[in-house]
C-alpha cells in the first residue's frame, strides 16, 4: 500500500482513471509530458486506478507511463468522493499545493493548457 505522505511537500496532481475509460487514456500522454517539464519544480503526478490490478497491468504494458500509478479499486471512488466528485465520474483530476490544498479540480478530460497553467504557477 502506497501512503500520500511520501509526496509531501510537493505540488500533486492526482488523477482518477480506469483501463476502460477513453478520455483517461487520452490525456494520460499529456500527463507525462507535463511531468517531465514540472518536476524539477516539485510536481508530481500520481494515477490512481478505479479498475482491477490485472487490467491495469495488461493495460501499463500496452501503454507505460512515467509517473506513479496506484490501484485503489473501489477505495479510490470513495477518496475522490471526498476529494470533490461525488458522482465517481472519471477522468477526475485534483491538483494539490504543497500545504495539500486543492487549488484546482477538473471533472472529464482535462485540456493541457488549463494544468500547464495552474501548474506554472509553482515554478521557481
Amino acid at each position: 500500500m502506497q501512503q500520500m505522505a511520501q509526496w509531501r511537500g510537493q505540488v500533486i496532481v492526482l488523477n482518477f482513471w480506469a483501463s476502460w475509460c477513453a478520455p483517461c487514456r487520452e490525456e494520460m500522454p499529456d500527463f507525462a509530458d507535463l511531468r517531465m517539464q514540472f518536476r524539477r519544480n516539485g510536481v508530481e503526478f500520481v494515477g490512481i486506478a478505479i479498475d482491477s490490478p490485472e487490467r491495469v497491468a495488461q493495460f501499463l504494458r500496452a501503454q507505460p507511463v512515467n509517473y506513479p500509478i496506484l490501484i485503489g479499486e473501489g477505495a479510490a471512488s470513495t477518496l475522490a468522493q471526498q476529494l470533490g466528485n461525488p458522482g465517481g465520474a472519471l477522468p477526475y483530476t485534483v491538483v494539490l499545493d504543497r500545504s495539500g490544498r486543492i487549488v484546482l479540480s477538473h471533472l472529464g478530460r482535462l485540456p493541457r493548457a488549463r494544468l500547464e497553467a495552474v501548474l506554472g504557477q509553482f515554478r521557481g
